[in-house]
């Protein structure tokens, strides 16, 4: 069973959206009336009324027999009938209204009383206005609650639509979600077959990437991550195979001059005990390099020791170190700096004399005798510039980019025999980065290489 309340509320509804549009027909029957004879035209003449009332999209009075008068209004239900009671309410709005003069009387037909109406019955009076006076209303009968029939009609009918509405929601929220489902499981299916791959070793393995959203974004950052971790794999692979040829020459030279001494091809003398002693220093400097470069590599390398330094005090006092040894090979070294311009820093000296010291010791191995140095110290706004510079031998374009990695040598004129270990520069890369500055290689103006330090002043 419908409630009271329920049906209450759906005729107040109803009975809102017919006031509304008695209230438009008002405005117009206000044009019906005469300010000389009244409502005199509109009695003789009730078809305008009729028109009006089509106007506002309801149904007009019929059309009265020949002979009979016109009827605006119908016979209306009487409360003693109380099986009719509620049959108002299935009558055409426009014909239930009544039309009434400024004295409330109606203009067609006999007064109805409100004692003739049922209790859930009543009137609701619209004015007509016209220039601001009233004369008249338009009376609209109207019913306090719906039947049990129309409820239960139009709460089936409601139902009916919310239960149609609810299962094609249904249908296409489970449609949507299988497209969603599928779309989002195929890149997951895919990138969890790449992890298992990667997992197995197989860096090779890449994802098709289909589409532009944030999942085609991971699946691209997927195949980045899978690319860095084969060329890791691949420099890692490359730097234990460096490592091995560098350790085993020195091992192999040590080995056969030990097996020379102890077969007695060689004699027990001063002269090839030396030897045996230059190749342990070389194969211990080798690994001290491989050790300090292991640690300036570390993500987790840092430079927890920094206090202010002055790197012209730091440069006079390698140059003190290196005189004995760039005078042994005639080589001339140009200081353009000054006292004068600050060249402080806040750094861990050790790691920047380092630094320095390898630049000093590559210009010494590998420049010729008679051959020329130049330092360039430059102070700028927010960072000091370092430049060192030899002369010949200079090293080839393509040879330049690769100057800064692990073991590598130019062949031609910075060997092994030199004494170097090739792992100089890429310490001094290192060490420079941890300090958030740079270090680049280039052609010197003088016939050999040019190195720029650049270092943050204030960090």
């Amino acid at each position: 069973m419908i409630n009271s309340s329920f049906k209450v509320e759906l005729q107040s509804y109803l009975n809102q959206e017919e006031l509304q549009k008695v209230e438009t027909l008002a405005k117009s029957v206000a044009g019906l009336y005469s300010d000389t004879d009244g409502w005199h035209p509109l009695q003789r003449s009730p078809r305008a009324f009729g028109s009006l009332i089509q106007q506002i999209g309801e149904m007009p009075p019929p059309k009265p027999r020949p002979g009979d008068p016109w009827r605006v209004e119908p016979d209306l239900p009487r409360v003693r009938d109380n099986s009719r009671s509620h049959s108002a309410l299935f009558v055409p709005l426009g014909m239930r209204i009544y039309i009434l003069d400024q004295d409330g009387e109606s203009l067609f037909r006999r007064n109805v009383n409100q004692d003739e109406l049922s209790k859930d019955q009543f009137f609701s009076r619209v004015p007509i206005v016209k220039e601001g006076n009233t004369i008249g209303w338009l009376a609209v009968l109207q019913s306090r609650q719906v039947s049990n029939r129309l409820a239960e009609s139009f709460m089936y009918s409601q139902t009916a639509n919310i239960f149609t509405a609810t299962v094609a929601a249904f249908v296409l929220t489970l449609i949507i979600a299988f497209i969603t489902v599928k779309y989002l499981l195929t890149p997951l299916g895919a990138l969890h077959r790449g992890a298992t791959e990667i997992a197995n070793g197989n860096l090779d393995h890449r994802i098709e990437q289909i589409g532009n959203d944030e999942l085609t974004d991971l699946i691209s950052s997927f195949n980045l991550l899978a690319a860095s971790l084969a060329k890791q794999k691949e420099i890692r692979e490359q730097w234990l195979s460096d490592i091995s040829h560098e350790l085993r020459t020195p091992v192999a030279v040590l080995r056969g001059e030990i097996e020379a001494l102890q077969d007695g091809i060689r004699p027990m003398e001063t002269k090839y005990l030396e030897g045996l002693h230059a190749q342990v220093t070389t194969l211990t400097q080798l690994i001290d390099d491989l050790h300090s470069l292991s640690i300036s590599s570390d993500s987790a390398f840092r430079t927890n020791h920094r206090n202010d330094v002055v790197l012209a005090d730091i440069m006079d006092d390698l140059l003190a170190r290196f005189e004995l040894r760039f005078a042994s090979k005639s080589l001339s070294v140009a200081k353009e700096y000054s006292s004068s311009i600050d060249t402080s820093l806040y750094v861990d000296a050790k790691l920047i004399q380092q630094v320095f010291q390898n630049l000093f010791e590559n210009c010494f191995r590998y420049t010729n005798e008679r051959g020329n140095i130049r330092i360039t110290l430059q102070s700028k706004a927010n960072e000091l510039v370092a430049i060192i510079e030899d002369s010949a031998p200079g090293v080839p374009d393509e040879s330049l980019p690769k100057l800064f990695d692990r073991l590598y040598r130019v062949d031609s004129s910075r060997s092994r025999a030199s004494g170097g270990s090739g792992l100089g520069l890429a310490i001094c890369q290192n060490i420079v980065e941890a300090h958030q500055g740079t270090i680049e290689a280039s052609h010197s103006s003088l016939g050999g290489v040019k190195v720029v330090v650049r270092l943050p002043k204030q960090q």
